[in-house]
């Protein structure tokens, strides 16, 4: 169908929506579109950049769809086009009909072609490359990735993940959080379907395991997955698994499981230097169809060193200045959104430096803290850890902060801060010890 067609079909699409939305958000959003072509019962659209598509989904999916039905029928479709960039499958999504591989739950925007190597990824990437193309037939088998928060761990596996579906559709590839799998194994020992759980697990061809570090203190977690590690890894599967840190530094984990997560590679992910931070820039802005001063960028990179989660983050922040407040993206906007950035990451407390301070403070090892054991002075010293990392500390999650210091659950965590709080009502000593190490973790700040 001619583009003339295609334009007045969108046109008349935007009148549907333009009576639903306000003023502002139908010349934000809806009118740099425009109609490009008609395939059937499939209308593209193009859009400026990739944010356009992310927001429009986020917000607009359920106009957009009513506005389909009534210009062009119920079972017509929508596509997204970005202009002068190569087309990816993952760039033309319809919308409220976004097709999910419920089976794998692998994201398809986590693949090789939008990840960036260098020398902080270089052997992970490497070795995940030709576990893609030759699937539990490598020595990488299992393959551990591991390294710090926001450095692609997920990424790199899931990239694995979707080309091995790539190359051979029949192949099952299971992506599972290791939190995910501990809530089944818990849900299915409750219901009596835990051979049910074990037998769905070790029919998979490729198994990824994201965060298996959670695993430290959960008993039965660990003896189940044993039992399907065992059987994945001599059917000739593939296992590949991400952690926040090497086997060797992982507590109250089973020794035999550790030993398997030893068998094949290990791979660290490191922070990237300022020249893998800035192709990785680069890569995202072309990859959005976004166009930023090259002196912009390299500040960004070089002022940005923590890892990739973060230096995204500050380009989507400048983006979101761009389009949502029709701001230009100059220096002096990077410069002040870079020292926002700066200033909020200084004043982030992790779980490790609080339980260092504490450890310090009140004279335990940091081994004896994330151990099983039960004596007095130690119990105390895990409550504290736990009562300021519930209190301190933003993004946790009581679940998160209970697995982190010692292997517990949400439970001990509630119970460790009523504990405290109550002791610090009663006993002005270690009333006055606590506010001393309080002020030790916000000297952080």
């Amino acid at each position: 169908m001619k583009r003339e067609t295609a334009a007045s079909l969108w046109s008349a699409c935007l009148a549907e929506i333009e009576g639903k939305v306000s003023q502002k958000e139908y010349a934000t959003w809806f009118s740099p579109t425009r109609g490009l072509s008609m395939d059937g019962k499939t209308l593209t659209v193009e859009i400026p950049n990739r944010i356009f598509y992310q927001w429009i989904e986020q917000n607009y999916a359920e106009q957009l769809r009513q506005a389909l039905d009534t210009v062009l029928g119920s079972d017509a479709r929508l596509r997204y086009s970005l202009p002068n960039v190569e087309k990816h499958p993952e760039n033309r999504v319809d919308p409220g009909n976004r097709p999910v591989r419920f089976s794998s739950q692998l994201n398809a925007s986590y693949t090789f072609e939008n990840l960036v190597e260098g020398k902080s990824n270089q052997l992970a990437v490497s070795a995940a490359r030709t576990i893609a193309a030759r699937p539990g037939k490598t020595a990488f088998n299992p393959i551990l990735i591991y390294g710090g928060v926001g450095l692609g761990k997920t990424h790199l596996a899931q990239a694995i993940g979707n080309a091995v579906v790539q190359s051979d559709p029949s192949m099952k590839v299971l992506y599972v959080p290791s939190e995910k799998f501990i809530q089944q194994y818990v849900d299915s020992f409750r219901q009596d379907k835990r051979n049910d759980f074990i037998n769905f697990y070790q029919s998979v061809d490729v198994l990824i395991v994201d965060d298996v570090q959670f695993f430290s203190g959960k008993a039965g977690s660990q003896e189940v997955f044993f039992h399907i590690f065992n059987h994945l890894h001599q059917s000739g599967r593939q296992i590949i698994l991400t952690a926040d840190k090497s086997p060797v530094d992982m507590r109250d984990m089973e020794e035999r499981l550790l030993s398997r997560f030893k068998w094949g590679l290990q791979a660290e992910l490191t922070t990237p230097d300022y020249e893998h931070r800035l192709r990785i820039l680069e890569a995202k802005l072309r990859r959005d169809n976004i166009q930023i001063a090259q002196d912009v960028v390299s500040y960004i990179a070089r002022m940005v060193n923590t890892n990739v989660r973060e230096l995204e983050g500050v380009v989507n922040s400048l983006l979101a200045q761009a389009v949502l407040v029709h701001r230009e993206i100059t220096m002096d906007l990077a410069v002040a959104l870079v020292g926002q950035f700066i200033r909020s990451s200084k004043k982030e407390i992790t779980l490790d430096y609080i339980k260092t301070v504490v450890c310090q403070a009140m004279n335990v090892d940091i081994s004896s803290l994330e151990s099983k054991s039960r004596k007095r002075d130690i119990v105390q010293a895990r409550q504290v850890a736990m009562y300021f990392a519930k209190s301190l500390t933003k993004n946790y999650s009581l679940q998160h902060i209970g697995a982190h210091i010692a292997g517990r659950d949400h439970s001990t965590v509630l119970h460790s801060c009523k504990a405290v709080a109550n002791l610090m009502d009663t006993d002005r000593k270690f009333r006055s010890m606590v506010d001393e190490i309080r002020s030790k973790i916000l000297g952080c700040a």
